[in-house]
Order: C-alpha cells, then structure tokens, then sequence
C-alpha cells in the first residue's frame, strides 16, 4: 500500500498488511513476449512485468474456463486464458516477461458485415430476431404513468419474445408482443417464439418461463432465463443444448425503484418489442474494442446568480478513461473526488484550489472505503508538479495499419496502472479561472424518454429504440397479436386513455447523507448510488447499466445530440442544509435544483462553509468500455473457420492476432528474446510469428501446432469429457504430416507435442494447456538454474512431473511410444514423454530448421540470440567513438571476457574475436564503419548415449 493510500488530517497512527512474500525475480534479460488474452490489465500494447505479483496486480489470474457463470453480465470467462497460464510458468523461476492482453481490433479497411469487430445477432425483414426490449409500467393513481426498460433479450433470426398473461385491464388471456399484459404480483410469463417466416402462422413456443424482478427470488429473471451467449452458437454448443436466444441486460434495481415511487396497488403493465430505431438496431455491438470513461468532472458555480444556475453549463475540468479496452474497470472499479479544496486567496503558493483523486472497489461502502489507488494535493494548474494530468498521466496511443506501429500523444506518463485523464482543453491551456475545483460531474447518456397516448400512438417513438419497428404482425397460430406500426401499442379497455412516459434506465443519486447508518454523516460520499433499492448491497444491475450499448450508441458515440440525453448533472452545488436544521448531525441532503431555488447550501452560506462541514467528497462511475469480442463465442481468438483462411480485412480475429505481431515487430521498440502465443496454431499467424523473428534475428518463436489436441472452445463436441480433446484427427500422424506439409525451415522457432494437463495458479484446478506453455517454463527453469545455453529437455531441466515447467503437470493428452517420438523428432517436433517411473518430460530439443547445423538446436539457437544481444549492446556503446586501433581494442577487451565466461560455463568449446587492420580496412574505414569477425564454436548437448555391456569369458583380463 502506497503512502498515499493513507488519509492523515490530524495526527495518528494508520496501519496496513502488505503481502510482499511471494518471490520476485527480476531479471535484465529481456524475457519472453507473450500474447493472449487475460483477466484485466492494458491492451494491445506491450507491459513488461518482473514477478508474478505484479502479474497478478495488473493482469489478474489466469482464466480455467470454469469461473464464467452468468456470462452475458458478468462477462466470457468460457475459455481458459492461455497466456497467462505461460506468463505463471516463466514467471515462476524467473523475473522479466513482457505481456500483451489482445481484445478485438479491426482492420481500418475492414470488410462491412464480416470484417467488422464486436458481435451481431441476425434481425429478419419482419423485426424478428435481434434485440427485443421488456417494458415495464407500475399502475398508478392516475393514466399518467412511467415505464423502464427491465429486460433485453438478444435472439438468433426468426425468433422474438412475447409476454402471455391477462390483456391490458380486461380479464381477456392472450399472448401478444407490443401489447400490454397485466400483472397483479409482479409475475410475467414469457414465450419465446420460433418460426421460419414472421408473417405465416408457422409460429412455434420454443420456451415458455414464469419469472419477476425480485432478486431474491427462485423465479428471478436471470435464475430462469438462458444468459450464455455461446449456447446459441452451433459451432461450439451440440445440438441437444442449442438455444435460440440468450437473456442480456436486465435492470431490475429501476424496475423496482419504479415500482417504490408510483405504485399504489400491485399492478404493473408490461409488454415486448424488438429495440428497432429507424435503420439502427440495437442487437448491432460491432464495436472495436474501447476504453471506458467517466464523466466530465465539472467545476462549481462562481457566478452570484444562482437563480440562472444548471450545472450542464458548468466548466468542463477533466475526465477519466480507462487505460484497458474492455470491461473489466467499469465492473469493478469507480472514482471518488474527495478533500476538495478551494485556494487560499492570501497565499502566491495556493492559488488554485487543490483535491484527491481516489479509485476504489466498485462494492465497497463509504462506511468501509477499500482504495486501490489514491492520488493526494492535486490541482488544475499546468505549470505544478502536482497537476492532475502530472501525477495521473494522460498519454494515449494511436495504432496506423498503414505505418503499422502507434503514434503516441499525451504530455504526461501514465502513471496509475487503471487510467488516465483527459484534461479539457480550457484547463490544459491554463486559461480557466484559478478558484474552480472539482464539484460533480455529467452522468450516463441515454436515449431520451418518450411518450404514449392513448393506443401507443407515439410521433417521437423512433428516437429512443422504444415502439418502432417494421409494417408486420407478429403471428402466433394465425392470430395477428400485435400490428408493428410506428408506435402501434396495443391496449384494451381503459387502458386506451393512458399517457404513459418509457424512460431508459439510470443510476441513482446519493439523495442524504444520513442514509447507510453511517457514524458521522461526513463521511458520505455524494453523486452516484451504487447500492440496491432499499439496502447497502451492491446493486448487480448496474454491471449491465454501464456496458457499451448496440445501435450506434457506444461510448465513442455517447453525447446529447439527437435523440441522447444525460441520465443526470450532479454538482456540490445542489447540495443542502441538514434534514433537521436544528439537529446539524443529521446529514445533509441532495436535491437537483437546489441551488437554482435559492435553497443550496453554497447559495446560501456559500462554497467554503459547504466543504468546511465535511461536504466535500462525491463518487463516480465509469461506463462503456468494451472489448471488441463476439460474446457468442467460448473464445473469440480461435483457429478454427473464424481465423483459418481468412484475412484482416475479413476476419477482426485474425486483424487482432497479426497486429499483435506486428507490434512487437522493430527490436528498437520492443525487447524480447522469446515470442510466444499459447493455443494459437493458425498458419498464417504462426508464420508471421517465425519469419518477424527472423527478421528481428533476436528472438526465438515456441509456436502450437494443429491435430494435437481439440480443446472444447473449438468444437460442438465436447471432446476434453473422457476422451482428452482426442479425436480422429489429432494423432502423431497427421500432427506430422502437417508439419511436413508447411516446409519449415527456421532455426528461429520451435514446437512441441502434445497438450498437457497442468494444476491451475491460485484454485490448483486441473486444466489442458497447449505444450508452448510449459516449454516456456522449462526455458524460464534452464535459464534461472543453469543458464540459457543449457538444452531446456530431459529429466533436469525438463522434468515436467517435477516442476520444471512451472507449474505443475499432471497429465498428458496423448501417451507416446517410443515410435511415435522417433516420428516427431525427425520432423523436428519436440516430444513431450510420459515414463511409468520418471513421469513427464520434455524429450527433445530441436528448432523448426531442416537443413543439419548447429542451429538445429534450441540451446545454440538460445545462445546465439544471447551473444548477439550482449555484444550489441557493447557495440553500441562505441558509437561515434575514433575509428583508430585503441578502439578496436576497447570492444576485444570487453567480448572476450564475456565469452570465456560462457565458454567456462560450458556454453562455448572455444571463441576467436578478430577485430584489427584485416577486418577493418583503410576503405571501410573510409566509410565509417568497424567490422569485426567472432567465430564460435558452440557446445552440443547430449541427446544419444550408446553403451556396449559386453560379457566375457572368465578368461579374460580387464586390464587389456
């Protein structure tokens, strides 16, 4: 815990538990490169870690496969997460590997409707299929009523959701979409409809299932309903367990918070309808992945006429975005703005006001604050140590497929490792006025509400994604239940007279600070309410109120022109006096508008007497970031017709893999000396790994390679139950003729067979991982215990059932003869063996090289890379030094220690450095440049032992 994880104002004693036991191992060798998907941390760009402690606080624990639950909210945890697993295994032994967490990423040239990143799901002509949204309405006292969102469901064509119960107030049973159906206890039955053509009677209940809004509930709407995307893909689910639809956000909290506010019965209306606006559909998430943002943080009101205030004027400061582009900061983390000061008007040194920054656990409590990360005494002012953007960071990256690398703008280092800010353009120039500080924020954008009269006639309907859809009906049995006009909302009995407002969800406001059965009021944070309509639980719903939304309404695309509205402006400035004036301890309250009607307290007694009450504090989330995946698949980066044949321009899966590689592609920008991207055995990405480090020459690539084992993301069938991802393709055979069949010839790649099973960091939970991952950690395992030119096999370094990988290992794939490892071997496969007595090992050394030569070999090919970096690196430091003989000298006397080194350390049978007259001539010397010439003669590993047992007469002298 960082120092300025503390809070001091008065003296004391604060005292926290750091666990710093695990073991570090830094190391100043580059280390691997190692690309995949991971928990959390930043993306797409290279992040060099030294221990697994920094692994596990920036990139979390590896991914089984087995933690995913309710997928659609809580994200795809389906697949297990091989990078990290190989980051664990190097890291294991030794210090030093650099990461790179891939998320979705199209190609800037990508082909619409399949190159495209994110996910769809297919709408037919009629409005079936695609997203169809479950509307809310409590009964009230009056026809004037407010209705929410509750529910999406996402459906695969020719399927929709209707409601079946009571129609309207009449006492008339039926089933219908875009009709309202009634409820007296808050329970809905919902039908899931299936059928080739909308417009027939062909209509078919796939699914019929009772259920309600009450969490606690057996019949809850998320307990009841299928909410697993990939169950709905025939490539990876069978058949037998196929679904046509999957159960997406769902807002309960405002369903029942709706319901506290207007209800005076038990009633509630609902009905169905696809999210259709105009051309837009609101199934369409083909977003590349994006960070997520907060708020504008707005300034406080310095003006005197408060009646004129609306704090959606206020002065822009600065906003947050997340440094990773996906979801896993707006689930877990929020900020909090708090010791907001304003400047000391008699003081040169304090003329702008000063503030924290503080990120904390989305669940916690303003009673139990668990920070993360804290950053304390910051200000707006661009000339200070401690600005904002300073002490936070704000740089930002930029990729060009074009160029092919990024381009970098921001002043600032990032130095939080969850975000960075991006300054209004106002307070980076220095131009605002020096006594504004940080005073709330704008909230959520969100569709804008819209109103029905009557039948459902609604002219503004198309602009929310609420009541627009096609021309059709929607036919069940032949019975039309619902013509799909503009705003068509069919109604029975008195409910024709009813006006009713259908809002988008929002999240709460803080409205006292007396609420939660806090000790001292003051310690409420004020802006937004995290917790569940009456109680300080967290409130789940809101993972689904943050998620970047379909139709064109990502985060990049979230403002208030159009049809968009902010869900909120909260400010300090609307805060006001004790609920009991004559009892102050009773908290302050929270009323939009507040300052406007003169009743504020910075109104009345003004900013400073507000903050010196201990008012001072307001928390904010972030929202919309989103990881570019197609959620309908257990893993988006597989191999299989996704990846397999396609290009960058068609295939966002494969633009993501190539352009990791090309990131790492100029040894100038990134250090490695091992690349490696577990589970991934495509050819065109695999090629791309060897020949990039072909052209780097200071790396080696461990690639996968096909028919060794069929993991269950890539297939329907589920073939890791009983039989170990065997199937009829995946044998020594065909692993070989593959192999054979793509000609490799490099010295600077290698690969093993086949899978094995390892025990998973942290749970010890038994996992099939591809044979890169270990033989990484066999090479992590050489090199912290030997050195790197020691031969990463056999049962010293190799000794898979020994640790030597890593992490432990308990199983193989597939069992290999004796025959089956000579077959792999001489096709330069590395055998992975199991031993009835020894256990498993790795039991082969060789490159991916055809042609014999000592490079040939993983632990010369290792040592080459080694020498050439080392002696670069002294070359390097001769630069713009005198052509003459003394620095000639200088270099001979600086390699030839390293390598007797080496050759000490049985690395080298013996070296010769020539650097004199012969190498560098008058001509090249003429042309700037030294030329040396280093002949090594490198040490062979033992991999053949022939022993003669010879049995003699009794005859015979031993001493011949």
């Amino acid at each position: 815990m960082s120092i300025d994880k503390f809070r001091f104002v008065s003296p004391g004693v604060q005292v926290a538990e750091i666990d710093q036991s695990r073991r570090t191992r830094p190391s100043a060798e580059p280390g691997p490169l190692i690309i995949g998907r991971f928990q959390r941390g930043p993306t797409m760009r290279p992040v060099k870690v030294d221990s697994l402690q920094e692994l596990s606080e920036i990139f979390g624990d590896p991914i089984t496969g087995r933690e995913s639950g309710d997928v659609s909210r809580n994200g795809n945890f389906s697949a297990p997460s091989y990078a990290a697993f190989a980051a664990n295994a190097w890291l294991a032994n030794q210090g030093g590997a650099t990461i790179m967490r891939l998320v979705g990423k199209e190609s800037e040239n990508a082909t619409e409707g399949s190159g495209e990143a994110g996910w769809n799901t297919t709408t037919s002509a009629s409005g079936q299929g695609g997203a169809w949204g479950l509307w809310i309405v409590p009964s009230g006292t009056s026809k004037e009523m407010t209705g929410t969102l509750g529910a999406i469901f996402y459906c695969k064509q020719n399927v929709g959701v209707i409601l079946s119960g009571t129609l309207g107030t009449s006492n008339n049973a039926g089933q219908a979409s875009t009709t309202y159906i009634k409820s007296t206890d808050g329970n809905f039955k919902a039908i899931i409809m299936s059928g080739s053509d909308a417009s027939s009677s062909a209509q078919t209940a796939k699914e019929t299932k009772s259920f309600n809004f009450d969490p606690q509930s057996r019949q809850f709407i998320r307990k009841v309903f299928n909410t697993t995307p990939h169950l709905t893909n025939a490539n990876v689910t069978p058949t037998a367990d196929l679904e046509s639809y999957w159960l997406g956000e769902t807002f309960e909290d405002n369903v029942i918070q709706l319901a506290a506010d207007q209800l005076s019965g038990t009633d509630y209306f609902a009905f169905t309808a696809p999210l259709i606006s105009a051309s837009a559909h609101y199934s369409d998430h083909t977003i590349e992945a994006q960070p997520a943002k907060s708020g504008w943080v707005i300034a406080q009101d310095t003006s005197t006429d408060y009646a004129a205030y609306n704090p959606a004027n206020m002065q822009k400061l600065f906003r947050f975005v997340s440094l990773e582009e996906a979801e896993w900061t707006q689930r877990n983390l929020k900020i909090s703005i708090r010791n907001v000061r304003l400047p000391n008007e008699n003081s040169d040194a304090n003329k702008y006001g000063s503030f924290d920054v503080q990120i904390r656990k989305i669940g916690d409590s303003d009673a139990a604050v668990e920070p993360v990360e804290s950053f304390t005494g910051l200000n707006l002012n661009p000339a200070s140590p401690n600005y904002i953007a300073a002490r936070i960071g704000d740089q930002y990256a930029e990729w060009s497929d074009t160029e092919k690398r990024y381009r970098y703008f921001g002043a600032h280092p990032n130095l939080s490792k969850y975000f960075r800010v991006e300054m209004a353009s106002a307070v980076d120039e220095g131009s605002i006025t020096e006594e504004l500080v940080p005073f709330g924020f704008f909230g959520l954008p969100k569709p804008a509400s819209v109103s029905v009269e009557g039948d459902g006639t609604a002219g503004d309907g198309d602009k929310a994604f609420i009541l627009e859809q096609s021309s059709s009906a929607f036919v069940v049995d032949g019975v039309n239940l619902g013509a799909r006009g503009t705003g068509a909302l069919k109604t029975s009995g008195t409910m024709s007279n009813i006006t009713a407002s259908f809002e988008w969800p929002a999240p709460k406001l803080v409205g006292s600070s007396s609420a939660g059965y806090l000790s001292d009021p003051t310690d409420r944070y004020f802006g937004i309410d995290l917790s569940r309509q009456g109680n300080n639980q967290f409130d789940q719903s809101l993972h689904d109120l943050f998620k970047a939304r379909g139709g064109g309404l990502s985060t990049e695309n979230w403002d208030t022109t159009g049809d968009m509205e902010y869900s909120q402006h909260f400010s300090l400035d609307d805060v006001s006096g004790a609920l009991n004036p004559s009892i102050p301890e009773t908290g302050f309250i929270y009323k939009a508008g507040s300052r406007a009607d003169g009743k504020s307290w910075t109104k009345i007694s003004g900013a400073a007497e507000l903050i010196s009450a201990g008012y001072d504090k307001f928390t904010m989330p972030v929202y919309g970031g989103f990881d570019g995946m197609d959620i309908q698949e257990m893993e988006p980066l597989v191999n299989n017709t996704l990846v397999s044949g396609k290009t960058k321009e068609n295939s966002y899966e494969k633009n993501t893999l190539m352009r990791a590689i090309d990131t790492v592609a100029d040894p100038e920008l990134v250090d490695m000396n091992l690349l490696v991207m577990p589970g991934i055995w495509e050819r065109g990405i695999t090629d791309h790994m060897i020949n990039t480090c072909e052209r780097r020459r200071d790396a080696m690539a461990i690639i996968d390679i096909e028919h060794a084992y069929t993991p269950r993301h890539e297939s329907a069938e589920p073939s890791e139950s009983g039989r170990n991802g065997v199937s009829s393709g995946n044998k020594v055979s065909t692993a070989v003729n593959k192999v054979r069949q793509q000609g490799y010839n490099s010295s600077y790649a290698a690969c093993y067979y086949p899978w094995v099973q390892v025990r998973a960091p942290i749970s010890g939970m038994p996992t099939w991982a591809p044979p890169s991952v270990v033989a990484l950690g066999a090479m992590s395992y050489g090199q912290a215990t030997q050195a790197v030119w020691f031969a990463p096999a056999g049962f010293t370094r190799g000794g898979l059932s020994e640790g030597r990988g890593g992490l432990p290992v308990v199983g193989v794939s597939q069992r290999l003869s004796s025959k089956e490892r000579d077959s792999l071997y001489e096709n330069n496969i590395n055998p992975i063996a199991q031993f009835p007595a020894e256990g498993i090992v790795i039991f082969g050394q060789k490159t991916l090289q055809a042609t014999p030569s000592a490079l040939d070999r993983i632990n010369v090919r290792r040592l080459m890379i080694y020498i050439k970096k080392r002696i670069s690196r002294i070359a390097a430091t001769l630069l713009f030094e005198p052509n003459v003989s003394a620095t000639w000298a200088r270099f001979t006397s600086q390699v030839a220690p390293f390598l007797d080194s080496i050759k000490t350390g049985f690395g080298l049978e013996d070296f010769k450095v020539v650097l004199d007259s012969s190498t560098t001539t008058a001509d090249l010397i003429d042309r700037n440049t030294m030329y040396a010439k280093i002949y090594v003669k490198p040490t062979k590993a033992v991999e053949f032992i022939a022993i003669d047992f010879i049995v003699t007469n009794q005859g015979a002298s031993f001493d011949d």
